[in-house]
């Protein structure tokens, strides 16, 4: 018993095979391009959200490099007082006993100043420490 093998019969089925894959190829093609376009517009509105939340950084950044400018060269009015302090003290007169050298002036003026630094480095130093307990929710 010879089986005969249609050749026609196959060559139709190889052809309509090929025809649902060429239709699957493309209907993917269509898919991923739809994905990428959705994909793209997500990224879009990502990036300006980012580039808000950027500008709002700079600003907020720029406020607080000009406070921290104005700060530390504007003079506060206890260290005006102090400079006056200093002046008074200087001007009076020797019968008190409380008439001071330049070299005395230069030494309480420098102690002030350090206090001032050890004062400022102390307060920062609370403030990153203490950072732990505040709400993580905010």
């Amino acid at each position: 018993m010879e089986v005969k093998i249609d050749m026609n019969l196959i060559s139709t089925l190889a052809g309509l095979m090929s025809i649902a894959l060429g239709v699957l190829a493309i209907w993917l093609s269509v898919y991923f391009f739809n994905q990428s376009k959705n994909a793209e517009k997500q990224t879009a509105a990502t990036l300006e959200g980012i580039k808000a939340q950027t500008e709002m950084l700079k600003d907020i950044t720029s406020k607080q490099m000009n406070r921290l400018i104005k700060g530390v060269t504007d003079m506060r009015p206890n260290e005006e007082m102090i400079t006056q302090l200093i002046s008074v003290i200087k001007l009076m007169p020797d019968s008190h006993g409380l008439q001071l050298k330049d070299i005395q002036i230069e030494q309480i003026t420098t102690e002030t100043v350090t206090a001032y630094i050890a004062l400022y480095y102390y307060c920062g130093l609370t403030n990153v420490s203490s950072q732990g307990y505040l709400n993580s929710k905010i």
